[in-house]
């Protein structure tokens, strides 16, 4: 597109009309018209220059809207991008096809525990798609800034299909219902109502989630194993300061907020979910083909 502009700028013919005769010339080689020809091309180019420094200060560097106080040092966390790949990704955007991501249409904020350790939590942002009315599908990251780095993925399931899995397969999923009453679950940014009917269909669910960044430690890229994380069930559950930092991020009244989630209607959860907030402890490991453990379990 640039070197079209510039051959445009390059190879264009000025007309001038001669008083005396009224005919038309034209000039391509007077010092005039190349002094003009040179004040267009600059001209373009600071325009050009202008316009994608500006898209890239706002979409790269000016978002701020969140950093998140469940990791263990945010501020040697986010790595630099440079000018070549974020020119590359902004052209890409523009020419390729991006369906999948563009079905988000939903963005929910939460708290994670580990599901071999209730007390490690974090904050979990979720952009979220529905396969169907039954199926929902999200990516999960450290914070809501254009940085921000992908840790994991929740599915969620509505009642009606979660109650014909299989028993231990029912073992790696959490309940929504409290996260929802409690007010730990949230959609940023959306009128009370809208946010109540969301809440009222998320009550009904069930999230199966595999976070695979530890973030809460401090790596610097994805390590170990996946992880199975859990949903809290009880007050005493949750790591208080975290909650109220998430809360004042977000703007998050949660005496309001409470108050209207007893307006929803709630449902009997099954037995077989939330095993970490009743002591059992879950996580996954790694077997070679003769069977054998290989690495850490955590």
């Amino acid at each position: 597109m640039f070197r079209h502009f510039y051959n445009t700028i390059k190879t264009k013919r000025f007309q001038s009309k001669t008083p005396r005769s009224g005919r038309i010339t034209t000039s391509t080689t007077s010092k005039q018209t190349q002094n003009r020809n040179r004040n267009y091309l600059a001209l373009g180019s600071a325009a050009v220059i202008a316009i994608g420094s500006a898209i890239y200060y706002k979409k790269y560097k000016n978002n701020t809207l969140f950093s998140n106080p469940g990791l263990a040092d945010d501020s040697h966390t986010h790595h630099h991008v440079s000018m070549k790949n974020t020119m590359l990704g902004m052209g890409a955007e523009v020419m390729q096809n991006f369906a999948p991501v563009n079905s988000i249409h939903m963005y929910l904020n939460g708290l994670h525990c580990y599901a071999h350790d209730i007390n490690r939590q974090v904050i979990a942002h979720h952009y979220c798609s529905h396969l169907s009315d039954d199926i929902q599908q999200c990516v999960i990251y450290d914070s809501n800034k254009s940085d921000a780095r992908l840790i994991g993925i929740e599915y969620v399931i509505s009642e009606k299909l979660f109650k014909d899995l299989p028993e231990e397969e029912k073992k790696m999923w959490h309940s929504h219902s409290f996260e929802v009453a409690s007010g730990l679950l949230v959609a940023p940014r959306i009128p009370t109502s809208v946010e109540n009917v969301v809440m009222q269909d998320l009550a009904k669910t069930y999230g199966k989630t595999i976070h695979l960044w530890q973030v809460d430690k401090g790596h610097e890229i994805p390590l170990g194993h996946p992880q199975l994380m859990m949903a809290l069930t009880d007050d005493s559950q949750v790591d208080k300061k975290l909650l109220e930092m998430r809360n004042k991020e977000l703007g998050i009244n949660p005496d309001k907020l409470r108050k209207e989630r007893t307006k929803l209607h709630y449902f009997e959860v099954d037995p077989a979910v939330d095993g970490i907030t009743k002591g059992t402890r879950q996580w996954f490991e790694l077997k070679s083909s003769g069977g054998s453990n290989t690495g850490q379990k955590r």
